[in-house]
């Protein structure tokens, strides 16, 4: 009933992760009978949760999704990436609410991911005071733009501002 009403608002894309991760047989059923994308979230920080790599491909195989949020360090967002463009679906790349730095890393596997068109939700900065970075990512209009610093603390295009970094911090320790 309520994906009947969401299909008449007419401006709903995707429904992610509408029932618990473990019904794909549901989500199938869901994919089936509605114009609504279905979707699944594989968040491999979510370790907790027993996400993995194999649950995209599980969700492929079993025909359970239109695509994914997916969420990883570097080289596990690449094999994700991977299994999702490989089995021509799309995806877009979720967040938490980071820190510039993290989320400049995002934007760079967004911009190398082939699955990655969807719309991402990388929005640290607009929910925290301050995102730690010299200069804060470029988000104009929906889009999210390279880092265009010749160069940056990190190999990201971006730097810490470590005034705002003494300014935030709450403890301080070194490691001898």
């Amino acid at each position: 009933y309520l994906l009947r009403q969401l299909e008449r608002v007419g401006n709903v894309m995707i429904l992610e992760d509408p029932l618990p991760l473990w019904m794909l047989q549901d989500y199938q059923s869901l994919r089936n009978i509605s114009s609504i994308r279905i979707v699944r979230h594989i968040s491999l920080p979510y370790i907790y949760q027993g996400q993995r790599s194999c649950d995209a491909i599980h969700c492929i195989q079993q025909r359970a999704v239109d695509g994914f949020n997916l969420n990883a360090g570097l080289q596990k967002f690449r094999a994700l990436d991977s299994i999702v463009a490989t089995a021509n679906m799309y995806s877009w790349h979720g967040s938490e609410i980071d820190l510039g730095i993290l989320e400049a890393m995002y934007v760079h596997q967004v911009h190398a991911a082939a699955s990655c068109i969807w719309p991402s939700d990388i929005f640290g900065r607009m929910i925290r005071s301050h995102d730690l970075l010299l200069q804060p990512l470029r988000i104009e209009g929906g889009y999210a733009y390279l880092p265009e610093a010749s160069s940056g603390d990190f190999g990201l295009g971006v730097a810490l501002d470590r005034s705002a970094l003494e300014q935030y911090q709450t403890t301080y320790f070194e490691v001898a």
